[in-house]
């Protein structure tokens, strides 16, 4: 999540068939003085929640109905991992049966729309503290030529000026693979989101991730990904600093 100047946004989603719930749960955050720092949006259906996904890239929180027509919250729910695995998701029903598929993608919790009044603010009063508590380490919304999804601080191995916005290039262990995702902000903007988890200028063109860096000299990094960087003059001294106050905290 990228703040802007009029503070922290939260983004929520409520995908359910039953009109009366969505009301209901508005009248919730309502009656929790949280009007004003969550957008929420609305949809009837899974196939249209789906559809519009892209369209509200920033989520921070999902409200699903497991029992829908067609398409139901299961599924939907498998569709929104593959994207944002760190969305906090959860699960609303009218019968209280958590399934395999439930548990796989990792709910923070499941509401029974018989709960009161009284139950569902306490609910969600811990739904949104956990929400605010976990917001530590920031996301990249990205874009992978299909999809937009998100992208965290330590995949990222650098950023880099594109034509609009910047490239994000990316690295796991698991896939062994370097991934390139676009994003619409600036560099000065994503060096404000990441500048505290261990991000530097090595040019004016792009930022590294100090935790990547594999080998480094006077005029070159070379990164995880075996890419070699050229490190600017200008930025030479201010990432010499970095890195050295980089490896004094991580083997203090």
């Amino acid at each position: 999540m990228i703040e802007g100047g009029g503070g922290t946004m939260y983004n929520m989603a409520i995908c359910d068939d039953d009109k009366g719930f969505i009301e209901f749960v508005k009248e919730i955050i309502r009656e929790l003085n949280l009007l004003n720092e969550v957008n929420i949006f609305e949809y009837l259906s899974g196939e249209e929640f789906l559809f519009d996904m892209d369209n509200r890239y920033d989520l921070d929180l999902v409200i699903l109905d497991i029992q829908m027509k067609e398409m139901d919250g299961n599924k939907v729910s498998i569709e929104l991992r593959k994207r944002y695995k760190n969305t906090t998701l959860v699960f609303c029903s009218g019968i209280y049966k958590p399934s395999p598929e439930n548990i796989k993608v990792a709910p923070f919790r499941f509401l029974l729309k018989e709960y009161s009044k009284s139950k569902m603010l306490m609910e969600f009063k811990e739904i949104f503290e956990h929400i605010k508590a976990n917001n530590d380490e920031p996301a990249l919304v990205c874009y992978d030529g299909k999809h937009y999804l998100q992208v965290q601080p330590h995949e990222i191995v650098y950023v880099c000026i594109a034509r609009r916005g910047t490239k994000i290039h990316t690295y796991s262990e698991k896939d062994t693979e370097e991934k390139i995702y676009s994003c619409k902000y600036s560099i000065d903007k994503i060096y404000e989101v990441l500048k505290d988890y261990h991000f530097a200028y090595a040019h004016n063109s792009y930022i590294v991730n100090l935790k990547h860096i594999k080998k480094q000299n006077k005029d070159e990094i070379q990164m995880v990904t075996d890419e070699i960087l050229s490190v600017s003059r200008s930025r030479s001294k201010e990432l010499k600093e970095k890195m050295t106050l980089y490896f004094e905290r991580k083997y203090r």
